[in-house]
Formats: C-alpha cells, structure tokens, sequence
C-alpha cells in the first residue's frame, strides 16, 4: 500500500479494527505499533478498537501485550482526555504480571496535571514511592507546567528545588515552562530574572519566551537598551524575532530617538540572513524621516535596494513625506521618478503630497502641473487633494485661481470643510477684501458648515489690518457668543490691533479680560503691548511688562527685547538701550542685524542731536556777541 499512497488514520484504523474482530489482535497490534512508528497519530476510535481488541482476545486466549504497547495505548488516550481509561489500561496491565516503568507513570501524571487533576497526582506519586520509582526530568517538568498554568509559582519553585536536591539538572524545558507561567501571570520581572539566569547558565531559551520578556521590557517598561540586548542574545542563538517584535521595537526606538540602535536591530537581521519585512522597513524610514535624518533615510533605501529588501508605494511615499517636510522637494520628484521605474505606480497620496510640498514653497505652476497630471492617470483628487491647491493659491494672494478649484469641488460631488472655507477666507484677508471675507462666512453658515476659532481669528485679524479693530471686537464677541474655546490667539489679535491704532487703554481691558478668563499671555501677546507702550513713548509701562513676563515663565525672544531697545534708542535714551542688550546675551540670546542696527542708530542720533545743540549754542553765543 505504502508504494502507491501514504496511509492515513482513516486507513488504519477500520483495518486494526476488523483485525481486532476477527481475532487477530497480534496483528491489529503490529499495525498499530506501525502507526506510531510512521507518525500517523490514532484516532478515539483506534484506541477504542485496540482496547477491546485485545482485552477480548487476552480473556480468550491470554495474548499478553508488552509494557511498550501498553504505554503507547495509554498515551493516545491521555492525549485524548480520556485518563480513566488509561488507568483502566494499567489495572489490566498489572493483572497480566507487568509492572509499570517510570514511562508509564509519567504518562498519567501528564495526562491527569492537564485535566488538573492534581488530587489524583499524589494519589499517583505515592504509588511510585511505595514501588521505589524515582520521579524523572519528564515527571517534574509535566507538574511544573501544570502548577505554573494555574497560577501556584510557590509549588513549582518548589519543585525546582526538589530536582535540584536529588541531583536532577533542570533543562531547558523546565526553566522555560517557568519563565513562561510568571509571563502568563503578568510576573513578568521574575520572569526577566529567570531569563537572565538561563542565559547565564547557557540553558536553552525558546523564542517564545525571548519574545514576551522582550515586549514587555519595549512596551510596559521602556526599557529599550536592555530589550535590544535581549534581540542580539537572540540572533546569536539563532532565533529568529517575529516580524511584528521587529516592527514594535525599530519603532519604539524610533520615538525615542533611538535611531541608530533601530537601524542596527533592522542591520543585523539582514547581516544574520533572516531578511526583513517591508512593514518593518517602512516603520524604520518613517521614523527617520519624522525625525528629519533624511540623509539616513535615504541612505536605507540605497541599503534596501542593495539587499533585496521589497519596496512598496509605503516606502516611497514615507520618504517623499519627509523630504517634503524639509523642504527638499527636488529629491522628492526624483523620489517619485524612481518609483515609476521600479514599477510602482504613484498613488493620490503621492501626489498630495508633493503638491503640498510645492504649494508650501509658493510653486504654484508645478503644482497645478502635477494636479493635471494625476487626472491623467486616472486618478481622482479627494478633499485633502483640493484643500492643497486651494491653500497653495490662496497664500500666493492668487484668490481667483483658488475660486477656480473651489468651484471644480462644488461640481465634483465633494464637499467643501472649513479647512477649506478657512483657506479661502484668510485668503481674501490678505488681499484686504473684508466684504468677500464675510461671505465666505455666511456661505459656510448656509451650507451648515460651523465657522471655527481659526476663522474667527482670521476675519479679526483682517479687520484689524484695514484699522477695523472695533469690527474686530465685535467679532470676538461673536465668537464668544458662538459658544466656542476662546485661545489667546484671537485676544493677541485683537489687542496687537489696538496697540497699532494707539489705543493703549483699549488694549490692556481686553489683556485683563484675556488674563481674567484664565487664558495666560504668551511673548506675542506681551510684545504687541510692549510695541504699543514704546510706539506712544511710555516705555516704562514697557519695561515693566518685561519683567512680569519673565516672572510669569514667558521666555522673551529677539523681538521683544528689540522692541524694547528701539524704544529707548528712539528717545535717545541708550544706556537703557545696552541694559537691555545685556540682559538679551545674559539669557543666551545673540544680537541680530536688527539689534545692532537699532543701537547703532541711536548711537548716530544722539551724537547728531548734540551736535546740533552744539551749533545752537554757537550761534546763540554769536548773536549775544554782536
């Protein structure tokens, strides 16, 4: 049979069956020992037939099986969860003058710790006492790993230790049936402990239990320099990690800013021959072109390509996205050329993105370039797609050409948010056209789209351009009215428009209102007051919005303490002028072109005013002379 089909349990099984019934249980016997030997595992029904096979057939003709059949049978019947019957096998075995080994104690040990049985497990173990047969390294590991799935550690050291005491090593099986019951319970740092103690001792470590320590240092204790150190006890022992404890790991040392260990775990996987997965990949370029290593990035891809690692549209697309946040969108094109020769066809994300690269860099030809293109790959531009274009037009003070998409996502069966309401509107505010502004705001109104606190903020900071602040203030309490998260944004705007119209009194009510409703000032807010204050020459109210600034944790920059400094020199006032750029350097920060221009300016005009007070006083001296 064997030369045309290998046999099966459902081949055996109605033969040793029909063996079994025509009294020819030797030979069901010999096919069953056969099944074992070839690793066709019996079936219920195959032990069933066995058992009363020859227990029928020893009542008639005393056929007596060896003890090796007897453990054979008796295991597939643990292994089926059918102990008592195996313990039914063993009183027949006794009967018929054999004496059970340490196998065939071992057998119902196992069997009855996975039922959890323990009770009947002493019963047991007392039995082999009482006929002198010493517990072995199988019998100790089946209770070990029958205590430790339910939780009892005490009991299971214990038994360690009872190994221990008579002179029984534990091996791997046993210390990682350990290890692995503390993971199962969450004691997950006395199964680190016992790791460390494995590895010391050069036990074999399974990849499992590598694996859970491993998580659980990366992902409950953060300890990611000892999780790597687990990773290349790993390779050395030629495991290999799961793609998906790859990926956690490179990215967790990614956020970290752990780059260059994430790239060393992704290098020595592949210098080991265990290849990396695309995802794994993926996750190690994003986290490098998050953090702005570009150079390293791309330097990967070169390592990929090199390698034979598989590329996806993921990989480009990761790499475009960051070389665009760095305003690298020359080497973002090329990125995308070099997809197209690797067969992988650009995706609407690739053009968005790109697109939002150049319209951020104001190349707004290219763009509108890039979107006739993606058309005529038959893609479909979705919401984020115009919002782009939009924006890109809109910041470029080209509202028309904006209103030309606007339109085109009107006829596209999209719907225009206030992402885009807001784009348009800020648009029309840099262009000073504030009647165009509120439509876009009632429009957004009608088509039940909710203004939010960017577009109240930027109708405000409109107004305030054209010297519309009282509008603005109107607005504001539109806003409030609106019911929406007032920020300190829309107060900055509000007051700056103030400051620049000279209406100091104004500015400081709306600052209290600000400070009152729990809203802390940030350096925008305090500057556009100190510019109010030194513009109308009271550059003492000035200096002392400095120092509560600076008491209230507000860091100042540049601009505040130029602020200041143009202030004084204005007044001629220059000590006062260097006292301030000494307490600029004194907090780290470096004089600009505009610090020292303001200085040097001052300097002039005072040296101009007192040689023009000079010459008066000639003159004057000349006219009394006379």
């Amino acid at each position: 049979m064997r030369k045309f089909v290998s046999p099966d349990v459902y081949s055996y099984t109605p033969i040793i069956d029909g063996l079994c019934k025509c009294r020819r249980v030797e030979e069901a016997l010999g096919l069953f020992e056969e099944m074992e030997r070839e690793g066709v595992k019996p079936g219920v029904i195959t032990y069933n037939a066995i058992m009363d096979g020859f227990c029928k057939e020893m009542e008639r003709e005393g056929v007596k099986p060896g003890v090796i059949t007897y453990n054979a049978i008796m295991d597939g019947f643990c292994k089926k969860g059918m102990v008592d019957k195996a313990f039914e096998l063993k009183v027949k075995m006794g009967r018929d003058g054999l004496k059970g080994s340490i196998v065939t104690y071992g057998i119902l040990i196992n069997g009855l710790v996975k039922l959890d049985r323990f009770g009947d497990v002493g019963v047991v173990l007392e039995e082999m006492k009482g006929k002198g047969i010493v517990a072995n390294e199988f019998v100790y590991n089946s209770l070990i790993d029958g205590h430790c799935r339910m939780g009892r550690f005490e009991e299971a050291l214990r038994l360690r230790d009872e190994m221990l005491s008579k002179g029984l090593r534990p091996n791997s099986v046993t210390c990682n049936v350990i290890a692995r019951g503390y993971c199962k319970a969450g004691e997950m740092s006395q199964a680190e402990i016992l790791l460390q103690e494995m590895l010391t001792e050069r036990i074999e470590v399974n990849a499992g239990l590598f694996s859970l320590v491993i998580v659980w240092l990366v992902k409950e204790e953060k300890r990611l320099d000892s999780a790597v150190r687990l990773f290349k006890e790993m390779l050395f022992r030629n495991l290999r990690p799961q793609d998906s404890i790859l990926t956690m790991m490179v990215e967790e040392l990614c956020k970290n800013g752990k780059h260059q260990d994430a790239i060393d775990v992704w290098d020595r996987m592949l210098e080991k021959g265990f290849g990396v997965s695309t995802i794994t990949s993926n996750t190690l370029i994003h986290g490098l072109c998050e953090s702005g290593n570009m150079k390293k990035a791309v330097g990967l891809l070169k390592m990929m390509l090199e390698k034979g690692v598989t590329l996806d549209k993921i990989t480009y697309n990761t790499l475009i996205l960051g070389s665009c946040k760095e305003k690298q969108i020359e080497r973002g094109l090329l990125l995308r050329e070099e997809m197209v020769k690797k067969g992988i066809k650009p995706d609407i994300c690739t053009y968005n993105t790109l697109m939002r690269g150049l319209c951020d860099l104001g190349r707004m030809e290219e763009a509108a370039a890039l979107w006739n293109e993606l058309k005529k790959e038959d893609l479909k531009p979705d919401l984020y797609t115009f919002s782009t274009i939009i924006d890109g037009y809109c910041k470029a003070k080209e509202v028309g050409k904006a209103k030309i998409y606007f339109d085109e996502l009107g006829n596209s069966g999209l719907e225009p948010n206030v992402v885009i309401y807001n784009s348009l509107l800020q648009g029309h505010c840099r262009g000073c056209n504030i009647i165009e502004a509120f439509n876009i705001v009632a429009e957004m109104k009608t088509r039940g789209v909710s203004p939010t606190a960017v577009t109240y903020s930027a109708l405000m900071h409109g107004l305030c351009s054209v010297g519309q602040v009282e509008e603005a203030k109107i607005v504001l309490n539109e806003m409030r009215e609106s019911r929406l998260q007032m920020n300190v944004i829309c107060y900055t705007i509000l007051i700056d428009g103030y400051c620049k119209i000279g209406k100091m009194n104004e500015a400081r009510n709306i600052f209290e209102e600000m400070c009152a409703g729990g809203l802390r000032p940030n350096k925008i807010t305090y500057t556009a007051l100190m510019q109010g204050y030194c513009k109308i020459g009271n550059q003492s109210e000035a200096t002392k919005l400095l120092d509560e600034m600076v008491a209230n944790g507000v860091d100042p920059d540049r601009i505040t303490y130029n602020t200041l400094m143009s202030g004084f020199s204005s007044e001629g006032r220059m000590d006062e002028a260097f006292k301030i750029s000494d307490q600029m350097s004194e907090r780290g920060l470096v004089l600009d072109e505009v610090s020292y221009t303001t200085l040097v300016d001052g300097m002039s005009s005072v040296r101009h005013r007192k040689e023009a007070a000079s010459t008066l006083r000639g003159t004057m001296n000349d006219d009394g002379g006379t």
